[in-house]
């Protein structure tokens, strides 16, 4: 073993310089980070947690897992612990009790470290909950939307040969979420067996010719059994190859204006015969 002084503090440098790596990386990310040893009990928190709770360091040592973390999520945390223990990471959505009481939502990341620490990652999603709320009201406002306009709106994957409904398109055609598997040919299971030709071809004349919007009427008869009309409209997504790769659109329900044009078309017959029998009499 050498007892040169230098030689020591020269060999000492990689520990250093990887300890003060460490220690940058765990103050500037971006990330709240936590250890807690086996008790729950905090050892070690960085800049960020403190930020994120309102905390300083020194309180947030003398703190607990019960401290900062809701009974209910808590309870929750406290059965996972075995995945923890089999070596795994824990990756739950909860809350943190900050210092003013308010409660603030996270992702927390965890392990169990070597000598037996919980090593605690969390990640303040406030803005991620934000966008799902607004993401969920505008979906809710998009479905009633569809509703009174009696439509729905489809997005097909040429590449996949897969598509995705609103449930504006659900409620036209009468098939439920869970028995629609993504397949386009569910829309021609359902649609008028006089008009199952006319719209498939119609399709790919759209696509062969890569015409740009589009639009087809036809008939469906849905489980129900009543015949309804149907006006689509849909638009053509090309990559930078020109290679037509989706078809995006909406589908109408016009059963009550075709009703009304063929009430309306069997008044004018009507007055026509009339007058024309009339100017025959005279």
């Amino acid at each position: 073993m050498s007892h040169d002084p230098k030689k020591k503090a020269v060999e000492s440098i990689p520990y250093r310089a990887s300890e003060e790596l460490f220690q940058a990386l765990f103050e500037q990310t971006i990330d709240g980070i936590f250890i807690a040893d086996q008790h729950g009990r905090y050892v070690e928190a960085n800049r960020r947690s403190c930020e994120m709770l309102g905390y300083t360091r020194e309180e947030i040592l003398n703190l607990s897992w019960p401290d900062l973390i809701p009974a209910k999520d808590l309870a929750r945390y406290y059965r996972q612990l075995d995945v923890l223990r089999a070596g795994k990471t824990l990756l739950e959505e909860c809350s943190l009790r900050r210092k003013d009481g308010r409660l603030l939502p996270v992702e927390i990341s965890t392990q169990i470290l070597a000598d037996g620490h919980f090593l605690g990652i969390v990640r303040d999603i406030t803005e991620r909950r934000k966008t799902t709320k607004a993401l969920q009201e505008s979906q809710a406002l998009l479905s009633q939307a569809e509703e009174v306009a009696r439509s729905g709106t489809f997005d097909w994957d040429l590449m996949t040969n897969t598509a995705k409904w609103s449930p504006g398109m659900h409620r036209l055609f009468e098939i439920p979420v869970e028995q629609f598997n993504g397949d386009p040919a569910t829309v021609l299971s359902v649609v008028h067996p006089d008009d199952v030709n006319k719209l498939a071809q119609t399709l790919q004349d759209i696509i062969r010719e890569k015409k740009a919007e589009s639009h087809i009427e036809y008939r469906i008869v849905p489980p129900s059994g009543t015949t309804r009309h149907i006006w689509a409209q849909g638009t053509l997504v090309l990559d930078e190859n020109e290679v037509v790769t989706r078809m995006i659109g909406v589908c109408h329900d016009i059963t009550e204006r075709k009703r009304a044009e063929e009430v309306l078309q069997k008044s004018h017959e009507e007055l026509r015969v009339f007058f024309s029998q009339t100017i025959d009499g005279c």
